[in-house]
């Protein structure tokens, strides 16, 4: 898993970046390097919450763990990421996406709620775009409020 999580933050992040996965009977436990520390504490977070999630979505990809292959990745207006993070969250979906090539079917789904512009790439088929509106019933995400 420690693999997995230090690929994934170096993606995210920068090629310095890293860190490992500590585990005991109480769970998984994100490490990231000093590096990631140096960058503030916006990036430790992503690189703790985000990073080990889309970590272990790549590592069940990949044959590791039961991890469902699927992320939900509420981004509130108030809350979004800086853009440079934000593009390379989808390079890595894409970059896991075309992984599967020849034409297969991706084993996995990325959620993401935004009111930033996705990279163009992915504003386009076969990914699928859903305008949210909570005023009205058919336009809440999964058509449910929680």
């Amino acid at each position: 898993m420690s693999g997995y999580f230090d690929w994934t933050l170096k993606q995210l992040l920068e090629p310095g970046a890293g860190g490992a996965v500590a585990t005991d009977a109480k769970g998984l436990h994100p490490v990231p390097n000093e590096s990631v520390a140096a960058n503030g504490v916006a990036l430790s977070t992503l690189a703790t919450v985000l990073g080990l999630d889309l970590a272990c979505m790549t590592a069940s990809i990949c044959g590791l763990g039961h991890h469902p292959r699927l992320v939900v990745h509420d981004s509130p207006r108030e809350a979004e990421l800086e853009s440079i993070l934000f593009d390379r969250i989808f390079h890595l979906i894409g970059g896991l996406e075309n992984a599967f090539g020849n034409g297969r079917n991706p084993s996995f789904q990325y959620i993401v709620t935004t009111s930033s512009q996705v990279p163009t790439k992915f504003a386009a088929e076969p990914c699928t775009r859903l305008i949210l509106d909570a005023r009205e019933e058919e336009r809440l995400l999964l058509k449910t409020r929680f």
